[in-house]
């Protein structure tokens, strides 16, 4: 089984529910871990030591002692830091590592005075200005200001490969800085603050992960994952048939030929050379299906003329989760229903610029015409969550709108990507053809490729989309400077 990259509301995507995973983080490369739940030698709520569960380093308090808050994050425990740090002289921090960090501030001043983990004076981990940050013998900040706020738990990746690269919230790290960083590790290595200097952490920490090398994006991914899982509303509830769905596909089969439909309405579909393996798709949401390298693999089933009357052609939006898309030269189809020359939508990607087109079958002319976007950037291994809605309009002949998002894993709302007016009316579907999921017309220059989740065909123009994978959390500030969690809506 593949492992996939994790991973948006009402409307358009899934919603975010808490859940605790029993998986552990990625363990090769791993020197140093701190766990809140694990490790914490305690005097009533105070800590006396925070032993790594990692390479066996005890960090101690030289001063006032943080305290433990049971069942602050997600049921599970946080330390809380106040004037002092913990410290520990066997372990350190340096160039060609990542390290992960789930955290959240108390304040956020506009100075560097939330110093959370590293060395004194170069190697520090800290906020600046409201934004996560670091002192390398230079200052280097993160690219974008998403994520980081006063109470609010997140999760802070750094990056260290000649260069300093920051990321929040399973974001693809991006550059603070271009310079080689510097670490003074002839100093003490320190949590909850940076050993020396003043400028100690206020606020809760829940883990910290250091690797000894610069993980590549899949491992990074991986540990974000188990993070998200773990400590936030970060997994996805699958869709609920709603009065408009037509069809769903939350693919999470684990093994045989069909995938079952979610909708209610019995359009099962079944494969030849089974894609259902127990992929893992998008956080929370289950399985993924996948990969679709041929026809064969392509999903089907013929439609007889009541079930092609569940899907209205003059208002919907087809929507899902993809990741690697093969970008060929033909087209890399999603989901579709053609019967010979007479009708049909297909929704996919659309050749090596990895458009997102939507062909249909004209009402007017009963020619064949695609309605695409311009070229799209589709990373290796990251989830997308796509869509297209098309809208008949008004009476009017041929004045449709049909409009297209690509939203990376990751943003916080939908990112339209064309909206396309004056389009050709679509002609109204016949039974016989075939709906497929997966790919284009058994071909095997038309199968999407890479791996789907959560497919979606709704008989309504859905907006006002709010994808997001987890700001993870909102805490309120409580008496004794103990944080506790508020859970707010997640939904993507």
């Amino acid at each position: 089984m593949k492992m996939r990259t994790v991973a948006a509301a009402l409307g358009l995507a899934a919603l975010f529910v808490a859940t605790m995973a029993a998986a552990q983080p990625l363990t090769s490369g791993l020197e140093l871990w701190l766990d809140a739940t694990q490790g914490l030698a305690t005097t009533g709520n105070s800590v006396d030591s925070w032993t790594g569960l990692a390479g066996g380093h005890v960090f101690t308090p030289p001063g006032a002692k943080p305290t433990v808050v049971p069942g602050a994050l997600n049921g599970q425990a946080v330390v809380s830091f106040g004037s002092s740090p913990l410290k520990t002289a066997t372990a350190d921090l340096g160039d060609q590592k990542t390290v992960f960090v789930v955290l959240a501030p108390d304040s956020l001043p506009l100075n560097q005075n939330q110093r959370f983990f590293g060395h004194y004076g170069n190697g520090q981990l800290r906020y600046n200005t409201g934004l996560a940050s670091g002192w390398f013998g230079f200052n280097a900040d993160q690219a974008d200001t998403a994520g980081v706020a006063v109470g609010q738990f997140a999760i802070l990746t750094y990056r260290f490969d000649d260069d300093v690269q920051i990321g929040i919230n399973g974001r693809t790290p991006s550059y603070g800085s271009a310079s080689n960083p510097s670490f003074t590790t002839t100093s003490s290595l320190a949590v909850g603050g940076v050993g020396d200097g003043g400028g100690n952490f206020g606020g809760d920490i829940a883990e910290v992960l250091v690797y000894d090398n610069p993980l590549p994006a899949g491992d990074r991914s991986d540990v974000e994952w188990y993070l998200m899982r773990k400590w936030f509303d970060a997994t996805v509830r699958p869709y609920t048939p709603d009065a408009h769905t037509a069809a769903l596909y939350h693919l999470d089969e684990t093994s045989g030929t069909t995938a079952a439909d979610g909708s209610g309405n019995g359009l099962g579909l079944t494969a030849s050379s089974s894609p259902l393996n127990g992929a893992d798709g998008v956080v929370g949401i289950g399985a993924a299906a996948g990969p679709f390298p041929d026809g064969a693999s392509q999903l089907g089933r013929s439609l007889s003329a009541p079930e092609v009357a569940v899907f209205d052609t003059d208002h919907f939006t087809i929507e899902a989760w993809v990741q690697d898309p093969a970008l060929t030269a033909d087209h890399d189809g999603v989901f579709a229903y053609r019967n010979g020359n007479s009708s049909r939508f297909q929704f996919g990607v659309l050749g090596t610029a990895g458009r997102l087109a939507l062909g249909i079958q004209r009402d007017d002319t009963g020619g064949y015409y695609n309605m695409q976007t311009g070229g799209l950037t589709w990373a290796d291994d990251e989830w997308y969550h796509i869509a297209v809605t098309y809208d008949s309009n008004t009476a009017a002949a041929n004045d449709s709108i049909v409009t297209f998002y690509q939203t990376p894993y990751g943003e916080t709302d939908a990112i339209l990507v064309a909206q396309l007016l004056g389009q050709p009316d679509l002609e109204p579907l016949t039974a016989g053809g075939t709906l497929r999921l997966g790919g284009f017309d058994g071909i095997d220059g038309r199968s999407f490729g890479g791996w789907l989740d959560e497919v979606r065909y709704s008989n309504v123009v859905r907006r006002g989309f709010n994808l997001y994978i987890p700001e993870p959390a909102t805490l309120a500030l409580l008496g004794g400077g103990l944080l506790a969690l508020l859970r707010r809506r997640r939904s993507r």
